[in-house]
């Protein structure tokens, strides 16, 4: 007996020198990395939220970017040091996906099973090396991994639960799993998030590529959802896994700072800069998942876009930004300016809107080369004013005559327009228009029915803007009533168990819109506005109310930034350029629209302005 217990402790010496001489001669330390490992969650949660995650990249990420490096440069695994990895690096699957990319192109993908995480992560990589559309593992710079748990049948008689499988708030977190007549297909969440496709889509997808109507495979099809540890390898000098959540890093609330606000403005900056053609056209929509820029467009977005561009060239004093903006002006009236008579107009698709003009004006009027373009401000003014009504209305459309919808945009729109003219002229005769407005449109947007948080944001920037000059107390009490409604909106504890997208302001029981990228930078935009009242007139408990829901908002926006290597895995390396500093529409849908970038950028350039240091805490 003691002869056996001799035999099998030297067994086990022999085991643990033979890892740690192998992983030391990488310069890792696998008993530091694996000393809390048996305390991670891997399969309770379909969110990786903040502790979990951190835990998982700190303790995990080289050993897993040393296997992959290692296996994919053709060294074996004894059987030794297979099991003494399962054992240091417990993931919970039986399933993996990887997809092999060079540069961020897809070189080829695959499925691998196996009787633990590390033998299906090895079948799947074999596979992938060796898949038919693969000519050559030269340049393959990155792999990404997902490793498939709790895999679960999806009922369709369910209705709530069949909802849910669908619904647009899993993408990218669970993965989905299809069989009509024994013929199966498997799609991970970050193939989902890379390729930009919802639920629905992916079975549009299975459906062709079985050639079987899509209708036969929702009434007759299995499907199974499941949940994925998802995770990113880059091979470099000392090849390290990237531990993701919805294939991007989770920001936490306390990365949320001075400094990391202040490069979130100049990455935003950077994109509507890079984004501007030699023409000085810009880019109004760019999908990343496929490189191809959208035929749409939206003239209040362009003309907001170009006012960002300003406040950035103001705020960062770079001199050389205005001529590039210069171009931009030049662009924009060349393509949509259009005169009818004495009116001057901003014409897409045969719509004369009241934002626009009133967007092109605040472009014009905010350059330092404002005198150029003297004929086109007139003669858009003559318009807008064409549009006010006595009792303080706006009709929202010149054309189609007799449009007169979005009430609650154009209007707040066209009253920041004419405030940022009041500070620069205060004309009594101006002043007394906007007041008149202000009056009708407090009514209006307190009638019940009309009642909507778009409305806000640009009725507060505008009053605000009044409130400085002439300090009318209606004016400060009509901004805190509009924002403190707004605030509830703001998604925060209730949904703590999807970590990535709180802080955006979106209420699933009074969907008043989809939850949107530029919604949350418009309302920052008003709420940094309301916050410098409060904190002007001394209302201290409003003061810390504003501040904490901007710096939640701003935890929302950083999460829909591509900021980085991780974030732009499955973007192409010479398209990234079109892509670094851009904001997703949502952490689901990639889709970067300028508006995205501009309405967060003109908030966080004001908050970077009222913000000290310890605001942020």
């Amino acid at each position: 007996m003691r002869k056996n217990k001799v035999i099998l402790w030297a067994v086990l010496i022999i085991v643990s020198l033979t890892v740690t001489i192998y992983y030391s001669l990488r310069r890792v330390d696998v008993k530091e990395m694996a000393t809390n490992s048996s305390n991670l969650i891997f399969a309770d949660n379909s969110s990786f939220c903040a502790t979990e995650l951190s835990n998982l990249q700190k303790d995990n990420s080289q050993i897993l970017g040393l296997v992959v490096n290692d296996f994919m440069h053709g060294k074996p695994f004894t059987d030794t040091e297979k099991q003494t990895i399962v054992e240091r690096v417990p993931i919970n699957s039986t399933s993996v996906y990887v997809a092999l990319r060079k540069d961020g192109y897809r070189i080829n993908d695959a499925w691998g099973d196996g009787n633990n995480w590390f033998e299906a992560l090895l079948n799947a990589m074999e596979s992938a090396k060796t898949g038919e559309r693969i000519k050559s593992l030269l340049g393959v710079n990155a792999v990404e991994i997902a490793f498939a748990q709790k895999s679960e049948l999806v009922s369709k008689d369910d209705f709530e639960s069949w909802r849910d499988f669908r619904s647009n708030i899993n993408r990218g977190l669970i993965g989905l799993e299809i069989e009509y007549k024994n013929q199966k297909a498997k799609f991970s969440p970050t193939y989902s998030i890379a390729s930009n496709r919802s639920v629905d889509r992916l079975i549009e997808v299975y459906s062709q590529s079985i050639k079987v109507d899509e209708r036969f495979v929702l009434e007759e099809g299995i499907f199974r959802k499941f949940e994925a540890i998802q995770a990113l390898v880059h091979f470099t000098e000392e090849p390290k896994a990237y531990f993701m959540e919805r294939g991007n890093t989770l920001v936490e609330l306390e990365n949320v700072d001075q400094k990391s606000v202040e490069r979130f403005g100049e990455l935003a900056s950077g994109w509507l800069e890079n984004n501007i053609d030699f023409d000085g056209k810009l880019t109004y929509k760019y999908w990343p998942s496929s490189g191809k820029e959208s035929s749409a467009n939206n003239m209040i977005r362009q003309w907001m876009a170009t006012v960002a561009l300003e406040k950035s060239a103001m705020a960062s004093k770079r001199t050389e930004l205005w001529d590039k903006i210069e171009k931009n002006i030049d662009y924009n009236l060349s393509q949509f300016y259009k005169k009818d008579g004495e009116f001057g107009t901003i014409e897409w698709n045969e719509k004369v809107k009241l934002g626009s003009l009133a967007l092109a004006v605040l472009a014009i009027i905010e350059h330092p080369n404002r005198d150029k373009w003297k004929d086109y401000e007139d003669s858009i003014l003559k318009t807008i004013y064409s549009l006010w009504n006595e009792d303080g209305s706006f009709t929202t459309f010149y054309k189609p005559e007799g449009r007169n919808d979005n009430q609650n945009f154009y209007p707040g729109e066209a009253l920041l327009l004419l405030s940022e003219i009041y500070k620069k002229e205060q004309n009594e005769e101006l002043l007394t228009k906007i007041m008149n407005s202000f009056r009708y449109y407090k009514e209006w947007h307190l009638d019940e029915g009309n009642r909507n948080p778009a409305f806000i944001p640009w009725h507060t920037q505008a009053y605000f803007n009044i409130y400085q000059i002439t300090k009318e107390e209606k004016l400060k009490d009509f901004i805190f009533e509009m924002n403190d409604w707004l605030i509830p909106v703001q998604q925060w504890d209730a949904d703590s168990a999807i970590c990535d997208i709180q802080g955006r302001f979106y209420d699933p029981m009074r969907p008043f819109g989809p939850p949107h990228a530029s919604a949350t930078g418009v309302y920052l935009e008003g709420l940094i506005d309301a916050y410098e009242l409060a904190l002007e007139v001394k209302d201290f408990e409003r003061t810390n109310l504003y501040r904490r829901t901007i710096k939640r908002g701003l935890r929302s926006v950083l999460q829909l930034q591509f900021s980085d290597e991780i974030d732009m895995f499955y973007v192409s390396h010479n398209k990234r350029n079109l892509v670094f500093g851009g904001l997703r529409t949502t952490v689901y849908d990639n889709e970067i629209r300028c508006d995205n970038v501009q309405h967060c950028l003109m908030a966080a350039i004001k908050i970077i302005g009222s913000f000290s240091e310890f605001d942020y805490n």
